[in-house]
């Protein structure tokens, strides 16, 4: 298994905000801050959740995202039966090309 790359530190900036870790920087101190950011909006996200009683689970009202495509599934959680699709064509197309 390959270890990923660390981000390099800038010299440039204020450091512990989103956008110095957005122009590449890699401190502790704007990781931290992206990771805060990321929690905070996903947070946010699941607020957007109803209860589907056909599906028996939680989905973003329709008016909220854009179903069937890979950003629902993946950024927002949506499950319901279009993000399932695509997210199911997704790793199979991954699939073939990993092995292609």
């Amino acid at each position: 298994m390959t270890s990923r790359k660390r981000r390099p530190v800038l010299d440039k900036g204020p450091h512990g905000i989103v956008s110095t870790y957005n122009r590449g920087c890699g401190c502790g101190e704007c990781t931290a801050a992206n990771t805060e950011y990321n929690a905070r909006r996903r947070e946010r996200n699941r607020q957007k959740l109803v209860w589907d009683d056909t599906l028996n689970r939680e989905v973003y009202k329709a008016t909220d995202i854009t179903h069937g495509t890979a950003s629902a599934y993946r950024i927002y959680g949506c499950r319901c039966a279009l993000c399932e699709k695509r997210r199911i064509a997704d790793n199979e197309a991954n699939r073939v090309k990993k092995w292609t």
